[in-house]
């Protein structure tokens, strides 16, 4: 929208809401989520254990998942 001033489309702008709405309502599961990959992250200075870390929590979460 900065980028186009024009006057959008009633089908863009139900998009746009849709998006928001969508995003709003799914922020209750995924910040917490990414909350914790960052803090996890942050533990380890070395990076290959910052992938292993991030793999194992990605693991159990689809451990979790399948249940």
């Amino acid at each position: 929208m900065e980028h186009h001033p024009e006057r959008l489309k009633s089908d863009e702008v139900e998009y746009i809401q849709r998006l928001a709405r969508s995003l709003q309502a799914n922020e209750s599961w995924w910040r917490p989520l990414f909350e914790q990959w960052q803090a996890l992250g942050e533990g380890f200075s070395d990076t290959e254990m910052q992938h292993r870390a991030m793999r194992a929590l990605r693991k159990s979460l689809e451990e979790l998942k399948e249940r």
